[in-house]
Parts: C-alpha cells; sequence; structure tokens
C-alpha cells in the first residue's frame, strides 16, 4: 500500500538499456559471422550502421513504455509524468525521491519491521453501519445499490402471528354470517343456507336473492317487509 525508502537507498533508474560490446576483428583473431534468413532480415540487425542501432533502439523504447506503465499504475500517476519524477532515468536518493512521489515516506527497514509488528491502533476506528435484509429482493436491491457484502445482515423473516390471523378471520365470519341472515326472509331459506355454507359474501347473496325474488314474481320491497318482520 506505500513505499517506504531508507534515507540513503536509491530509486529510479526507470528505462531499458542494451550494451552492445563489438569486439575489433584482430581481437582473437578469428571473425565472426551471424546469417539470418531472408524473412528476418531485423533478426540480427547490424549495430556498425545506424539502421542497425535504431532498430534496436525502438525494441529498447517498447521495453520502456512497458516499464513506465507499470511505474505509472503502481503509482496511481499519469504515463507521462514518471520520466520526470525518476530524472529521466537517473537515480534519487532517499527524501528527494518522495519529494519526487518515487516513494511515500522515509523510513528504516528495522523500525518499518517494529511498526508492522507492533498492533493497529486506530483513533477513528471506521464503523460499519450494518444493512439488514430478510428477502431476496431486499439482497439483490442492497448489492445493486453498492452495499459493502460484509455489512450485509440476513434476518429470519418474522413469523405471522396466528393467533391474531384466526382472531380476525372469524370476526370476518361472525359479520358475514349475521349479514346474510339479516335478508334473510320466508321462502329464501335454501338461498341463506346455501350462502353461509359455500362462503359467499353480504352482497353476492343479496344479488342471489333479488333475482330469485324477481323469478318468483316477488318485489324487493316485499323482501325487506319479511326480512324486517313487517306485516302488511
Amino acid at each position: 500500500s506505500e513505499i517506504v525508502i531508507d534515507e540513503a537507498s536509491l530509486a529510479g533508474s526507470i528505462g531499458v538499456v542494451v550494451e552492445a560490446v563489438v569486439e575489433g576483428e584482430n581481437a582473437t583473431g578469428r571473425k565472426r559471422y551471424q546469417i539470418v534468413s531472408r524473412n528476418a532480415p531485423n533478426k540480427r540487425p547490424d549495430l556498425a550502421t545506424e539502421e542497425g542501432r535504431a532498430k534496436i533502439g525502438e525494441t529498447i523504447d517498447a521495453l520502456g513504455e512497458v516499464f513506465v506503465g507499470k511505474v505509472a499504475r503502481n503509482l496511481g500517476v499519469a504515463a507521462e509524468e514518471v520520466p520526470e519524477m525518476g530524472d529521466h532515468g537517473g537515480l534519487r536518493v532517499g527524501a528527494d525521491a518522495v519529494k519526487h512521489g518515487l516513494a511515500h515516506r522515509v523510513g528504516s527497514l528495522e523500525a518499518l519491521i517494529t511498526e508492522l509488528a507492533k498492533p493497529a491502533i486506530t483513533t477513528n476506528p471506521r464503523i460499519h453501519t450494518m444493512t439488514t435484509v430478510t428477502t431476496t429482493a431486499e439482497l439483490r436491491t442492497a448489492l445493486a445499490a453498492g452495499t459493502d457484502p460484509t455489512t450485509i445482515e440476513i434476518a429470519q423473516a418474522s413469523q405471522p402471528d396466528l393467533g391474531a390471523i384466526r382472531t380476525e378471520a372469524a370476526t370476518v365470519e361472525r359479520e358475514r354470517i349475521k349479514g346474510i341472515n339479516a335478508l334473510a326472509s320466508k321462502g329464501f331459506e335454501t338461498e341463506i343456507e346455501a350462502a353461509i355454507d359455500n362462503g359467499s359474501s353480504v352482497e353476492a347473496t343479496a344479488l342471489v336473492l333479488f333475482k330469485a325474488a324477481q323469478d318468483r314474481g316477488i318485489s324487493l320491497q316485499g323482501i325487506k317487509s319479511d326480512a324486517q318482520g313487517v306485516t302488511g
């Protein structure tokens, strides 16, 4: 995560160099010949010529770009900044290397080992806020929002209150039966009993009774009067 450099250490030398030594023909009393195929004339450039040295230079430049790219990536800077940071292939010492961004701070190896051996103590510990989810849909939403998976807590979905559900259902059923019974009148006992047994609503039962009354030639007013115990 950081580069620590000793005050007397060197950083830099960012670049590529190839050194070629050409011996005179009389140095060993022998001549050396290199023969390459016609389709690969650049496999063995003639370093005695300007063209040959230029060809080798192209390869060196390509390697240098890779070198600079790796340094830029690891230091988090633009590749164009690296040559100047490294004094264009030169060397920077200790604090000067830190000043130009080649290292993060000055420190000795012994001091760094001692520092790393100590338990980590943070004055302002980072507090992770936990995100609680109970369904798969909530989990997907949290992850899509970029929530750190290590801060997601999956809670067990709450169990329904069966007692309350039963009580509510019984109340609804009583109200339904009372409503249907309120519609009861003489001659419609079969329809009323069927409505109670098959779970029909009060509204549906009223429609059934209305249609049955029409079929039998009984008026709506007559049904109401019967239901209310009114005698004519």
